[in-house]
């Protein structure tokens, strides 16, 4: 469980002596599809890392139906900030296959950081990468027209069209399926991806 966390750069400072002073402390769940981990406006009391599987974070709009806002990959923590800054719970994190997570009492990590400052850094690169991540998202979708957005998607997931439905995948963009049908079938008729979702990857940065 703990060569898991070591992966995480929140990790990167902490000592084999501080991981066993967790031990009493975490535990790993296992959740089916469609599983809810934790609401919207829920009160965080754990921290939930990501270690099998894929969790969508949605929040509700003004009709109250759910948005997707990311998808979380393992190995991954979702949502600490929330913990961090001591606020509720900004989405729903729904389990979008079979998830393992890890939970770790909250006040029981908090404890062990706030004992050593140098733990902190750890933290600071870990949030520094999600600000890039969010930066990068938050740029496709100012910049990016919806076929250049399914084009940038396929480039960093290239098996993506084998493993997933293209309704979900149109989701992650925020494109209605049929756009994301259209832009697949351009792609197609150049000859960039064939019938069984090889994609030339060359062909396909040409047109970024």
């Amino acid at each position: 469980m703990f060569e898991k966390l070591k992966q995480i750069d929140f990790f990167a400072n902490f000592s084999d002596k501080d991981f066993e002073k967790l031990t009493n402390h975490i535990s790993i769940k296992h959740y089916h599809r469609d599983n809810i981990i934790f609401y919207e406006s829920d009160i965080p009391k754990k921290f939930y890392i990501l270690i099998n599987g894929e969790v969508n974070a949605t929040k509700s709009n003004f009709k109250n139906n759910p948005v997707l806002i990311h998808t979380f990959k393992a190995v991954s923590f979702i949502a600490e900030m929330a913990i961090i800054e001591g606020i509720p719970f900004p989405a729903t994190a729904t389990c979008a296959s079979e998830c393992e997570v890890i939970e770790i009492d909250a006040s029981a990590l908090l404890e062990i950081i706030k004992s050593d400052t140098n733990l902190a850094f750890g933290i600071i690169k870990s949030l520094t990468k999600k600000i890039k991540t969010l930066e990068h998202a938050i740029n496709i979708n100012i910049l990016y027209d919806s076929t250049q957005k399914v084009i940038s998607f396929l480039l960093h997931n290239p098996d993506v069209l084998k493993t997933s439905k293209h309704s979900q995948l149109a989701g992650k963009l925020n494109i209605t399926p049929e756009t994301f049908s259209r832009t697949l079938k351009k792609l197609k008729d150049q000859d960039i991806i064939d019938d069984t979702y090889n994609i030339d990857l060359q062909k396909l940065k040409s047109l970024i």
